[in-house]
């Protein structure tokens, strides 16, 4: 594990989301995304890295539409993003600010890159986290094939969350060697080490 230097920080990190988003591998490609309940209390899942560009400082990610975290982010945008990346034990810590992008140009562009098996998620008639008395054998039969009805169906419940970043703070620690720092959008991700 090679320690990165504090002036190669701000490509590191964006060549490390980059590389996730086009990599189903690799490992920073999952993020624990965090936003705020109705309730004013933290909340919390897992969500898959879609895209990352550094020239607009954004990355994205899928979602239903129908989701608890759409209409939080609709009330509140704010939210924070972690990903680890075990091989090099490097975090990155990104905050920012979420638009949410449904029936739009941005969202149909994202959903034109989707696989037949992605897009299936979405076609199911229960929204995320609604109880089932029973599984649904219908879902079975919506992720082998999508008939045109269902991908219309699949398409109104996609949406994409866009996140404007506006910080990334790196953290990477090795025994004999710690690197923390934090990156601002605000300064063209200008490097502010940080005590470990």
């Amino acid at each position: 594990m090679t320690v990165i230097p504090y002036d190669v920080l701000a490509h590191e990190a964006w060549a490390r989301l980059a590389q996730a988003a086009d990599d189903p591998t690799h490992p920073m490609r999952l993020f624990l995304l965090a936003t705020v309940d109705a309730d004013g209390l933290p909340d919390a899942r897992l969500m898959v890295l879609r895209g990352a560009g550094r020239r607009l400082g954004k990355i994205w990610f899928y979602t239903d539409r129908r989701s608890e975290k759409v209409e939080q982010l609709r009330k509140r945008p704010e939210l924070c993003a972690v990903t680890y990346d075990c091989r090099d034990g490097v975090q990155l810590r990104l905050r920012g600010a979420a638009t949410i992008h449904e029936l739009d140009s941005e969202a149909a562009q994202h959903w034109s890159h989707t696989s037949t098996v992605v897009r299936a998620l979405y076609a199911s008639p229960y929204a995320p986290g609604r109880p089932l008395r029973l599984p649904d054998p219908r879902l079975m039969t919506i992720k082998h094939a999508l008939d045109a009805g269902a991908e219309a169906v699949a398409r109104q419940n996609f949406a994409v969350i866009e996140t404007l970043v506006q910080t990334i703070e790196w953290l990477q620690l090795k025994d004999d060697d710690q690197r923390r720092a934090i990156l601002y959008a605000s300064t063209g991700w200008a490097v502010q080490p940080l005590a470990p």
